[in-house]
């Protein structure tokens, strides 16, 4: 089903033109749930939030987004709720197992369990564990961090939810990733894919210009080596036809998870980029703000507890995944509406010029992961 999303429009000096979106995401939704949850179970006490740990997805990094979105719902129902010294820890872990409310038994979930811990007495305060499931497709290819193509036509062969649902299970039992370009730096899904993500680095302290960085495959997997203490963009490449919705997260933190534009209740304004036809675009760092002269932070590599996801107050956990998906999307009229080992941190200041407009998205048709760093 199409969702609205509002996007903005990138005039990054020196790149072709992107456009980032924004939408309250079943993640966001479903972990605003959980957060009324812990806050009934503890009687509105205050909290600390915990590891959330994938259960059967060894090569998954996205405890440490769960746990930021977690953190910041539970701060928009109470703020100042959060503190490290609370009696109460929640805590928990995720996995992709096969769902009791799928019609044939033939759907996967992500199933995301969480634990209230009494830490004054080492036990759990509730007897059952509170359990939310995400079912679409951008939400499981979010925590999933595969890389695949998937079928944007529900009429085609490969369209249906169970197929698109069985593909995003084969990318995580057997992946697969196609590495090519001039110096093997372009990561996409499949040789006949036609978009595809590309890393380009530069030292902080010599500021030279970022330079693409070569990838490279292990056990279907592209790996592109970053040193501590080096900047890092992210090209993404559309040589479609059309304009293509792009969404990024790093260390399972969306690129906006930062941004100072918010909605009234509290999330992030913008979700996704949009990328002209034929066009390849730079996505510089986290967003800021949609104006300003430093209203986006480079992307950096940093000591492990120093970077963005530490910042975002969430727990230590696996890091090192960049995740990019496309969805074909559509420029909807005025007044419009659709139916349906290391971290990221913090680097120097960027300047790019935006304005917001209405998109209509879809679900991802092409998901491309890249670890740079183990």
């Amino acid at each position: 089903m199409n969702r609205l999303l509002i996007c903005i429009l990138l005039m990054a000096a020196g790149t072709c033109c992107p456009r980032p979106v924004a939408a309250a995401a079943e993640v966001n939704r479903k972990l605003a749930e959980l957060a009324a949850e812990v806050l009934r179970a503890t009687k509105n006490q205050p909290v600390t939030v915990g590891v959330f740990s994938p259960t059967g997805l060894s090569e998954t990094n996205s405890g440490p987004g769960i746990e930021g979105i977690l953190h910041d719902e539970l701060e928009r129902l109470a703020v100042g709720l959060v503190r490290d010294d609370a009696r109460f820890e929640v805590k928990g872990d995720y996995a992709f197992a096969m769902s009791r409310n799928s019609p044939n038994g033939e759907l996967k979930v992500i199933k995301i369990t969480a634990r209230i811990i009494d830490m004054q007495f080492a036990e759990d305060l509730l007897t059952i564990p509170l359990r939310v499931e995400l079912d679409h497709t951008q939400s499981l290819a979010a925590v999933l961090q595969p890389t695949a193509r998937l079928e944007p036509d529900p009429q085609k062969a490969g369209g249906t939810k169970v197929e698109r649902n069985a593909e995003l299970d084969r990318s995580v039992q057997d992946p697969r990733v196609h590495i090519h370009g001039t110096g093997q730096t372009l990561v996409s899904s499949a040789a006949e894919s036609r978009f595809s993500v590309e890393l380009l680095v530069s030292p902080l302290k010599d500021r030279q210009q970022a330079k693409p960085r070569r990838a490279v495959e292990r056990e279907g997997m592209a790996f592109v080596e970053i040193d501590r203490g080096e900047l890092y963009e992210v090209r993404i490449h559309n040589s479609s036809a059309d304009e293509v919705a792009v969404r990024l997260s790093v260390d399972g933190l969306d690129m906006y998870h930062f941004s100072e534009d918010r909605k009234e209740d509290g999330t992030p304004r913008f979700t996704h980029t949009i990328i002209q036809p034929k066009t390849a675009a730079t996505i510089v760092g986290w967003h800021k703000s949609v104006e300003g002269t430093e209203n986006y932070r480079s992307f950096l590599v940093t000591g492990y507890g120093e970077g963005a996801v530490s910042q975002a107050k969430s727990a230590r956990g696996k890091v090192g995944v960049i995740h990019v998906q496309f969805a074909r999307c559509s420029q909807l009229p005025e007044g419009a509406y659709s139916r349906g080992g290391n971290e990221t941190g913090f680097g120097p200041p960027r300047q790019v010029s935006q304005k917001p407009v209405r998109y209509s998205i879809e679900p991802p048709h092409d998901v491309v992961s890249v670890w740079y760093t183990r």
